[in-house]
């Protein structure tokens, strides 16, 4: 009887053994073909935020939402002004400051104030236990 426990058990390892190997190998294929999609189509996507009729189309979007926003309280347009602004930055293809007039200056009341990193040493329960010594 101990016999038949460990022959099956043997044969459940190796064919377990096995299918990990195969599995392995075939994840690692798939994974390499989605990778070559997401590839092209981050290509595509800049392609796309980058074409003048792109630009133009969000251009002219922003300028009619900049239009309608007069008409909203001042602390609402403030915020409907620089959402525009952020989308027409994100769709210009030049970083902040690059002297592009089409990018918007982030502005000192606007962005986030700099923080410091966190002392690792402060952490709990984020990673392995620190030996003493």
């Amino acid at each position: 009887m101990k016999i038949v426990k460990i022959r099956t058990l043997l044969v459940a390892g190796i064919a377990g053994g096995a299918g990990y190997v195969l599995g392995t190998k075939a994840g690692q294929t798939r994974y390499a073909e989605l990778k070559v999609q997401a590839d092209k189509l981050r290509a595509q996507a800049d392609r796309l935020a980058r074409s003048p009729q792109v630009r133009e189309t969000v251009a002219n979007v922003a300028d009619k939402v900049k239009e309608t926003a007069e008409k909203l309280p001042d602390q609402v347009a403030d915020v409907v002004t620089k959402v525009t602004d952020s989308a027409t930055g994100a769709t210009s293809g030049s970083a902040p400051g690059s002297g592009d007039p089409a990018t918007p200056e982030p502005s000192p009341t606007t962005s986030a104030p700099a923080t410091a990193a966190p002392d690792p040493d402060a952490l709990e329960g984020d990673g392995p236990p620190r030996s003493a010594g």
